[in-house]
């Protein structure tokens, strides 16, 4: 574990600026481990997720939208 993980951020703005020095890091790993093909199909198997988690939010919403107006 790095030295980061113990940091406790003082304000949004460093937590933001750790959090993307973390995905850095991790992005170059992969890289390195595995070229351009294993960051596509990371990119690929994340943004199919995000895509999923959306969905189910606005479905989550409209049922509670239409639940408060029965």
């Amino acid at each position: 574990m790095s030295a980061e993980a113990n940091i406790v951020p003082t304000s949004p703005e460093v937590a933001e600026k750790l959090e993307q020095a973390r995905l850095a890091a991790a992005f170059d790993a992969l890289y390195a481990a595995g070229g351009a093909s294993a960051c596509l199909r990371i990119i690929a198997a994340l943004t199919e997720r995000l895509r999923d988690r959306i969905r189910m939010e606005i479905a989550a919403q409209a049922g509670a939208k239409l639940g408060a107006s029965e």
